[in-house]
């Protein structure tokens, strides 16, 4: 007989699985520390008409996470979190079920979306001044039976008023969007853990100088997030 030197228990159960449901304790024995993934839905640019779609690819993504991974839920806009980073993942997607999309196409109209705004207003090479084919497009759809030249003058000019109002609400939307993301990168900034941010909205207008997002190599890198 050989005297037993050393003896190492191993386990066949996967690390992520931690102990069995029925047992009537917890252990951190046998278990990873798990990933920290916060889930940010930006309400204020995400269409009602798609958000059953979001929550659903957002539910969809919480069930591949393992067991180990701890999930945190904000909704934009707010002041903080809807649920805390935790491991109870049916909590996670119950929250995540309660966001509704708020934004518009247009304010208070369907007739100049956000992309003709856009073209209309940031046009490249005639900055400030309201592109003029797309003008010129949007009147031919939208003014098809103004033939008097005082109605149709009036139309033209409800519509560029409409643009620059579609225009500036979006910049609205996305400037508080950038704010709140950036106070939610200082937040978790309080801890040294690497942390994965997943923002989920239908698009952010930002200036085409990307000024407004100029913040978040130094500040994500600084907090340890990886931002998607």
């Amino acid at each position: 007989l050989r005297p037993i030197v050393s003896a190492e228990f191993v386990t066949f159960r996967h690390g992520d699985d931690g102990p069995p449901a029925d047992q009537p304790f917890s252990t951190s024995l046998g278990r990873r520390a798990g990933r920290l993934i916060m889930i940010v839905i930006d309400e204020a640019n995400i269409r009602r008409g798609s958000i059953n779609a979001v929550i659903k690819a957002a539910s969809a993504f919480v069930d591949t996470l393992a067991r180990s991974d701890r999930v945190a839920v904000q909704i934009l806009p707010g002041v903080g979190p809807l649920v805390n980073f935790t491991a109870d993942h049916a909590s996670v997607k119950r929250a995540l079920s309660t966001a509704v999309g708020t934004a518009v196409e247009a304010e208070r109209t369907d007739r100049v979306g956000v992309a003709e705004a856009i073209a209309i207003l940031e046009s490249p090479s005639q900055a400030g001044v309201p592109a003029q084919s797309v003008l010129a497009d949007l009147f031919e759809r939208e003014c098809p039976g103004e033939h008097d030249p005082a109605s149709l003058a009036d139309c033209r000019r409800k519509l560029e008023g409409l643009a620059r109002t579609v225009h500036a609400s979006a910049r609205s939307r996305a400037a508080s969007t950038m704010l709140a993301l950036r106070e939610i990168v200082d937040r978790l900034a309080l801890s040294s853990d690497p942390k994965t941010v997943v923002l989920l909205t239908e698009g952010v207008l930002v200036g085409r100088n990307f000024a407004d997002t100029a913040w978040v190599p130094e500040r994500t890198a600084a907090a340890a997030v990886s931002l998607y």
